[in-house]
């Protein structure tokens, strides 16, 4: 582990990368791994915030297919000094793990400013970026104090693919570029692709290309509405069953399913944020209005008016408390923790954080058919004909209990 975090007596000590702890009596020698376990215990129990992310700008040099930011963003993001003193903010209240996102990191003029400042506060700093502004002159600066990750989408292989999901000429090799850059300069490097209709034929040159630079892989076939809750990404996202089918192509994504499932097949919940959200994460968006998660947009409180900590300890609680109906359907089901139930994407895809979406829970049944967990009904649609003939779809609404 580069860098340690202690809660001791209240206070952060944050240790530079190679530091060492001079012995104490009063301080037990543990196993990294059950040091972290404990630490880990005392951050949930205390409820400290341990990890979020910060939106830098929401502006893009990419027109993506799946985007669910499309629209226009107005101007008045927070200035380097208010950015800093959000990220002293952060510090002061415990976080570890911090996300940098965009849209486009690298479209801040002042990103190495916020970015310096930021990993001398100790933070475990990520960095996604569609990598198609690395320059040797971004790499070489960032080479000479690395963050923990930096993490590049592939929206395909091939340039026709890729420029059709991004709608930019010249963007698949600038990405690619990117990816050459880091790795020439040993940067700690992680690709990604969102698995979509346009691009799901080449998920597997995407694949391999990466494992043939010896980086990590990991894909997403899950596409949400738009912030403002049109369906317009979902246009291009694959059916559950080519999801579920991609999925479980790859042996070792299909064994990671069964681990996890096993684990808790017999969780059930009522809690509407089962997540973490609020409790354990949050999220901060260019303007410095910050919320329980980078989804969920419309209870937001601005940091100009209210500190970190008042946003933490009196704003998210009421919220990640909330409860579902009594009656609701979601409560009893045993599948629960294979559907990807999100109160966020049930606001963007059905106006409220309760509301059941069909698309996920078939995915969750059909995950969990591949698994053998499941021999009942997987499609959470029926289709009927409306008066012109052509099929329309409608939710079939089941009782309880993996939606029987």
């Amino acid at each position: 582990m580069a860098w340690t975090l202690l809660l001791y007596r209240g206070a952060n000590l944050r240790l530079g990368k190679g530091a060492k702890l001079m012995s104490c009596t009063q301080i037990p020698d543990l196993p990294l791994e059950q040091f972290g376990r404990v630490i880990l215990g005392k951050w949930l129990e205390n409820r400290v915030p341990i990890t979020g992310s910060v939106e830098l700008d929401l502006r893009c040099n990419l027109r993506c297919l799946h985007c669910y930011r499309d629209g226009e963003w107005p101007s008045g993001i927070l200035d380097t000094e208010e950015m800093k003193d959000v990220l002293d903010q952060i510090a002061d209240a415990g976080t570890l793990w911090l996300l940098f996102t965009g849209g486009e990191i690298f479209l801040r003029p002042d990103f190495f400013e916020i970015y310096e400042h930021a990993m001398k506060k100790g933070f475990l700093l990520n960095l996604f970026t569609n990598g198609t502004m690395l320059n040797e002159k971004i790499v070489d600066r960032l080479a000479k104090l690395p963050p923990n990750n930096i993490e590049i989408t592939l929206y395909g292989y091939s340039e026709e693919t890729y420029e059709k999901v991004t709608g930019i000429p010249g963007s698949r090799e600038r990405c690619y570029r990117g990816v050459d850059l880091l790795l020439e300069r040993n940067l700690p490097t992680k690709l990604k692709t969102v698995v979509m209709k346009t691009n799901q034929h080449e998920f597997m040159d995407m694949f391999e290309f990466a494992e043939s630079r010896g980086v990590p892989f990991k894909w997403d076939t899950q596409i949400n509405p738009n912030l403002d809750s049109s369906l317009t990404p979902c246009n291009v996202r694959l059916t559950p069953q080519e999801a579920v089918d991609l999925e479980f192509s790859i042996p070792s994504r299909a064994a990671e399913y069964k681990e996890y499932y096993e684990e808790r097949k017999n969780f059930r919940t009522s809690r509407l944020f089962a997540c973490g959200a609020g409790s354990q994460t949050f999220h901060i968006d260019p303007y410095g209005k910050m919320s329980m998660c980078i989804l969920l947009r419309d209870r937001e409180y601005s940091l100009k008016e209210m500190s970190f900590r008042q946003i933490w300890d009196e704003a998210f609680p009421p919220l990640y408390r909330k409860m579902r109906s009594p009656d609701h359907q979601c409560n009893s089901c045993d599948l629960i923790t294979l559907c990807n139930k999100c109160p966020a994407w049930s606001h963007m895809e059905k106006g409220n954080l309760e509301g059941r979406v069909e698309y996920t829970c078939e995915v969750g049944h059909r995950r969990a058919e591949k698994l053998g967990y499941w021999d009942g009904p997987v499609d959470q649609y029926t289709r009927t004909l409306n008066q012109a003939g052509s099929q329309i779809l409608l939710p079939v609404l089941q009782p309880s209990g993996g939606c029987r």
